[in-house]
């Protein structure tokens, strides 16, 4: 192989690499939402085919509010093809729980394990999980008991 093939072949490689590491680095869901200094801290709805069933306000001393924190140091997500492209809104088919402090938040999409992710200023889809919809539907299951749902 001439010089020129085998320099396109290891940098192809190593681009194939980092593209595919930036793809399935996860991502902690509890980082998406700060502590506002407001007296609601957290913001939690479910809704269902763009029907709102329940919203609850939790202040940052209630307890609700520790637990579902302590619910999201457990899951994470990641980059798809469409978390490269800037959405302005999302909507779950099914299912959605969403949980929001102050202008950033995730929007889940239960059914199809996709998470909306808005930091105020970049707003994109990722997924909770990487095969399926286990993790979405456990997600929404353990914050619904918290809430007593």
């Amino acid at each position: 192989m001439n010089k020129y093939l085998k320099r396109t072949l290891v940098v192809s490689t190593i681009m194939i690499i980092i593209f595919v590491i930036i793809m399935v680095w996860p991502l902690p869901l509890r980082k998406v939402l700060r502590k506002e200094a407001d007296t609601t801290a957290m913001t939690v709805s479910l809704s269902e085919h763009d029907t709102n069933i329940s919203s609850f306000s939790l202040s940052a001393n209630s307890v609700e509010y520790r637990k579902i924190i302590e619910i999201l140091e457990d899951y994470t997500y990641h980059c798809t093809w469409y978390s490269f492209i800037p959405h302005e809104s999302f909507t779950g088919h099914g299912e959605n729980l969403i949980i929001y402090t102050g202008d950033s938040g995730i929007i889940v999409d239960v059914d199809k394990g996709r998470v909306f992710v808005d930091k105020g200023t970049a707003e994109h889809t990722y997924r909770i999980d990487y095969f399926g919809h286990n993790d979405a539907a456990q997600l929404a299951a353990q914050i619904k008991k918290v809430l007593k749902i």
